[in-house]
């Protein structure tokens, strides 16, 4: 499986993703190996996260007329195995990586961008899971309780890109539980005049807060693309991204980079298990 992902791409997808259902996937233990090569793909390769959520998509379908059962002989379910998934990856990137206070320094700096870049492309994945009823709506609460309690420049960041992904499909009165997210945005507000809150993430609060107001409605470059990009689209990108960088170095003062099991009803009933007195991270029906 893994050395058929590795090849994946929007030009190879077709021929890859029926090579991968001939790979001999029978076992849940498969389908959860398959899951984490899946999630640790996406968190890296933003580019390919819409992708990889229609792989998702499709795979739910194909599993679900296979009839792959478990130990107990009971049906596979496809959506509890991603929905474990998703937050055994969140809870991982909630915190930093052990260790990180004790770098410095350039290697210190590209271990923060290694893992903003994962925790960013993991919640992009989750939200667009969501926005493809792939996921349970219930967990986008305790999503969003957990990213705003931690206030580090990561989870903010990562709130931010939560929120411009799954605000065009759920900032309406009816969902059931648009509470959320307007207990979410009430607190975004807060931040944004917050002058503690660092400069470069009220910033970024404050383009959510716009881009709400707008009706989420982006305005994108001509030139941006709106789906999974093609590998000249990944190389242009790579060149641009990577000029950027040199430049931010090269100034001598690169900014601070920031970037259970289910209920039955595929909620998640404790988004991260954190040691901590007040509220918890659960969310509501």
């Amino acid at each position: 499986m893994k050395s058929i992902l590795n090849k994946l791409t929007i030009e190879k997808f077709d021929t890859l993703y029926q090579k991968l259902l001939e790979c001999g996937i029978s076992t849940r233990a498969h389908i959860e190996t398959l899951m984490r090569e899946v999630f640790e793909k996406a968190t890296t390769q933003h580019h390919f996260i819409m992708m990889y959520t229609d792989l998702c998509i499709k795979l739910n379908g194909w599993l679900a007329e296979q009839g792959i059962c478990g130990e107990d002989g009971e049906p596979v379910n496809f959506k509890r195995i991603l929905l474990d998934q998703c937050q055994f990856s969140f809870e991982t990137y909630l915190k930093p990586p052990a260790g990180l206070d004790d770098l410095s320094g350039d290697e210190q700096f590209e271990a923060k961008m290694k893992y903003k870049t994962k925790m960013l492309g993991n919640m992009k994945l989750v939200g667009l899971l969501l926005c493809n009823k792939v996921l349970s709506s219930k967990i986008i609460g305790p999503c969003t309780k957990e990213l705003i309690h931690y206030q580090s420049e990561e989870t903010l960041e990562t709130l931010c890109a939560f929120l411009e992904t799954i605000g065009p499909a759920f900032d309406t009165k009816e969902w059931k539980s648009h509470a959320f997210l307007e207990d979410a945005f009430h607190e975004v507000r807060g931040l944004v005049a917050d002058k503690k809150t660092p400069a470069r993430i009220r910033c970024l609060l404050k383009d959510v807060l716009d881009l709400r107001a707008a009706g989420w409605q982006k305005l994108r470059p001509s030139n941006a693309p709106e789906g999974p990009m093609r590998m000249a689209e990944v190389k242009s990108q790579w060149v641009k991204d990577n000029s950027a960088q040199a430049k931010g170095a090269a100034g001598g003062k690169p900014g601070t980079p920031s970037g259970a099991s289910p209920a039955a009803q595929g909620e998640w009933e404790t988004v991260a298990t954190t040691k901590r007195g007040g509220g918890g991270g659960g969310g509501g029906g």
